[in-house]
């Protein structure tokens, strides 16, 4: 790959870290909590609430940190070689994004707390 097409990719991938860290937690609160309430497996509903928990703060720490610190994640990227306009706008974008994203993963995360953990499908 070209020096030019990884820059790429790792900007794309910086700037869009919130809704893809949002997308793996819906995927794995939803998708783990109808695995867990099937039949065979059936776990109990308090060990189901706090995986959700610990899932939820799983995704929320480095969205957190990406809401707080960006120019930090955009170190770890390496993201060097743009102009600070852009970068700005790289750390901006990605900002809005993460705490978008913060608000959804903890929204999610809170119907472990205020739902139960499966009663419709038991």
């Amino acid at each position: 790959m070209s020096k030019g097409g990884e820059q790429f990719w790792r900007a794309t991938l910086f700037s869009l870290l919130g809704p893809l860290l949002w997308a793996l937690h819906f995927g794995a609160v939803y998708g783990g909590q109808h695995v867990a309430c099937a039949p065979p497996v059936s776990l109990s509903p308090a060990l189901i609430r706090i995986a959700i928990v610990v899932a939820t703060l799983a995704a929320a720490a480095p969205l957190l940190a990406g809401a707080v610190a960006p120019q930090r994640v955009m170190n770890v990227f390496s993201l060097t070689g743009y102009e600070d306009a852009t970068r700005r706008f790289l750390a901006g974008t990605m900002r809005i994004l993460c705490l978008l994203s913060l608000f959804g993963v903890v929204w999610a995360g809170s119907a472990a707390l205020l739902l139960g953990a499966c009663p419709a499908l038991r």
